[in-house]
Order: C-alpha cells, then sequence, then structure tokens
C-alpha cells in the first residue's frame, strides 16, 4: 500500500512522575540528579533527568526528557509498515500503560518533537530501478552508496544485502533503500521488492515547519496531514523540484552532440572521409537516461525523417526508460 507514515519519532519536554525507587540518584554539596532510564531494545527509549543545582544565591532545578519510539515495532514487532496518526495513538497508548504498570506517569501535554522518520514504501526491484534512483540521489549534497555481501549466501540472488542509498547533515537524514534486505537481514522475514523513500527530520526542520504554521512544534500536531506534507513539501524541495533541471541540462548536452555530430557528418561527406560511428552510437558515450529524450531532438532536426528513426532509437536504446519509471513513483514524483 503505497502511503506516508511513520517510522519512528522522538519527543520531549514531557512531565514524569513515578515512585522514588524507580529513580537513580546521585550528587554532591552542590548537587543532586535524579534519573530514570528506561529501554526495550528496538522498541522505546525512556530517559528523564530532574538536576537541582545549589549555589550561594539560588537553587536551579534543570529537567530533560526524552522519549523515542518505532509505532510498528510496537504492534508487529517489525516496522516493514509505516504508521498513519490512529497507529501511532494505539502503539503509544500499549507504551503508556506498559510504564505505568512500572509505576511511571507520563503527562506528554506539552511534549514537542525533537526528530522523527517517516516513509513511504514501493513495490518495485531496486535493480531495475536503480537508474531512476541514481538520477534522485545526484540531486543531493553529499550522496554516498552503501552495499554489502551476505557471506552465507547460497546463491547469488541472496549474495546482495543493504543496497541503497544516503545523504545526510544535520537538519535531516534522507534514506533510499532497499527495505526486503533489511528486514530478511534483521527480522527473517521473506519479501521482495520492498523499496523505501526515508527522511529523518530533526528539530531545525521540524521548527521551519511549523513555524511557516505559525504554531509551536508541539507533539500534539502530530496528524496524517503533517506526515505527507512534510515529506513532500522536503522532497520536492531538495530533489524533484532539482530533476528536471537536472535531466535538461542532460537534454541540452545530448543536443549539442547530436548536432556536431551532424555537423562533422555532412562534412565527412562533403571530403569524402570516413566517420568512425554512427550517430546513436556516439550519443551512447553521453548520459542518456531515457529514449524519449533521442526521439525529442530527432523530431525538432530529422523531423521528415522521424518515423524511420524512431524505430532504430526504440532498438538501440531499449533499456532506456528512466522516465517511465520516475514516473511510477507518482506519490512523490505528482
Amino acid at each position: 500500500c503505497l502511503r506516508f507514515g511513520v517510522d519512528k519519532l522522538s519527543i520531549y519536554n514531557f512531565k514524569l512522575t513515578c515512585h522514588n525507587e524507580l529513580k537513580a540518584t546521585e550528587g554532591n554539596d552542590s548537587y543532586i540528579k535524579e534519573s530514570v532510564f528506561i529501554r526495550k531494545k528496538g522498541l522505546f527509549n525512556l530517559e528523564y533527568t530532574t538536576t537541582i543545582i545549589k549555589d550561594f544565591t539560588e537553587i536551579k532545578t534543570k529537567e530533560y526528557s526524552l522519549l523515542t519510539f518505532n509505532p510498528n515495532k510496537l504492534i508487529h514487532g517489525h516496522n516493514i509498515y509505516n504508521s498513519k496518526k490512529e497507529e501511532i495513538d494505539y502503539a503509544l497508548d500499549k507504551l503508556l500503560d506498559n510504564l505505568r504498570k512500572r509505576g511511571i506517569e507520563l503527562d506528554l501535554s506539552s511534549a514537542k518533537f525533537r526528530d522523527i522518520e517517516i516513509n513511504i514504501n514501493f513495490s518495485i526491484n531496486f535493480w531495475e530501478y536503480l537508474q531512476a534512483f541514481t538520477i534522485i540521489v545526484l540531486q543531493l549534497p553529499n550522496p554516498k552508496y552503501y552495499g554489502r555481501l551476505n557471506k552465507d549466501s547460497e546463491t547469488i540472488e541472496e549474495l546482495r544485502s543493504d543496497e541503497g542509498f544516503t545523504d545526510s547533515n544535520k537538519r535531516r537524514i534522507f534514506r533510499l533503500y532497499d527495505k526486503s534486505e533489511e528486514v530478511k537481514k534483521k527480522n527473517k522475514i521473506y519479501i521482495s521488492n520492498l523499496i523505501r523513500f526515508e527522511f529523518t527530520f530533526y528539530r531545525p526542520i521540524l521548527n521551519e515547519y511549523f513555524r511557516r504554521k505559525k504554531v509551536e512544534n508541539y507533539f500534539h500536531y502530530l496528524s496524517d496531514d503533517f506526515i505527507e506534507e512534510i515529506f513532500k513539501y522536503y522532497f520536492e524541495l531538495y530533489i524533484s523540484s532539482k530533476v528536471n533541471s537536472h535531466i535538461k541540462i542532460k537534454n541540452a548536452k545530448l543536443e549539442e552532440e547530436y548536432l556536431k555530430f551532424k555537423r562533422d557528418q555532412k562534412q565527412a561527406k562533403q571530403f569524402k572521409r570516413p566517420m568512425k560511428y554512427k550517430v546513436y552510437e556516439h550519443l551512447k558515450k553521453f548520459i542518456v537516461y531515457d529514449k524519449q529524450q533521442i526521439l525529442d531532438i530527432v523530431k525538432i532536426y530529422n523531423n521528415k525523417n522521424f518515423y524511420r528513426e524512431k524505430e532504430k532509437i526504440e532498438n538501440d536504446f531499449s533499456d532506456k526508460n528512466t522516465f517511465e519509471k520516475l514516473f511510477n513513483l507518482e506519490p512523490v514524483f505528482p
């Protein structure tokens, strides 16, 4: 199911009350620090610290709070799926009930977002879409490809694992990766052709987003509209708005090389010199994402022979269909 949803999120600025025996205490004459730390691996982390600082004139109290949880892991035990608002609320109720049974109460009425992971899954093959993914990650400032080999594999298909691209800075992380390989390795769940586009948004971006809405970065503003809107906005800002410009640059280069070849071809005929290549062989030396790029050039400069040339182009560039693949990513490339 194509939908935008949350994988993991962290909130802060909440209140915690519990029995004193659940608190770890340390200190000396100048401060007292009380801490509650609970970790359920892969499901949630809770940290809450109150520090009372004594100096000569006054007593200061500092509080630190952080709750990180993965809604789908709390509900299903894995994160193949993502979570909409209703599922996040359900998972959070389970988490709070778990804490309540331990004697811990949380007041989230003033909680704020610290970070949030939002993603969308596509049922497509990683390698068949590699050229389309390449265009996407080329728009990012510092993209990295990662891939490892599964040494315990018994077939070529199982040899590869954890393939994808990532790009990060202090504001956000973007990942595009083969989720089916990840869950096969981590959860022993065998599915195929599940590709995930994922943003992790940190506080600077979240604050920026909510400022545009003229509200503060409060957790209670979480909604399905927010989940989809923030992903689409920053995907368009960082990636899709730049893809068209990138393709136009490549189109201009192909057009320049096509016209240059035709001029050289005309001179070669004039002086009876043999040409080393045919025009389409020449264009293959450059980046061609889609046969439509070549068709558009020929339609402009050799329209009278277009239908004859079209058959040649479709044969010579039969594997170049990246535009169709970008179109298939319709929720992020409208």
